[in-house]
């Protein structure tokens, strides 16, 4: 759901949980990665999210969505 709620425009503040939020959640969105099991991390950074919302124009993760290189890279797999 993390990549769904940028791709709208919404901040997002996420647990670093394994598999995926570290993935999407990089450069200058990295510290809404906040730690697992650490409630007053993630409320701080919650009321950071809301207080100063992150600009959502340029996420490194919209390269990586791009259609014609998801193509691409399933052509590959194919040869």
């Amino acid at each position: 759901m993390l990549i769904e709620w940028v791709i709208c425009g919404t901040p997002v503040v996420s647990t670093n949980c394994p598999h995926g939020p570290s993935e999407i959640l990089t450069g200058y969105l990295a510290p809404y990665l906040v730690p697992r099991r650490n409630p007053t991390a993630l409320a701080k950074m919650i009321d950071e999210v809301i207080s100063r919302p992150p600009s959502l124009e340029q996420v490194d993760i919209f390269a990586k969505l791009d259609t014609t290189l998801i193509a691409e890279q399933y052509l590959a797999l194919a040869e």
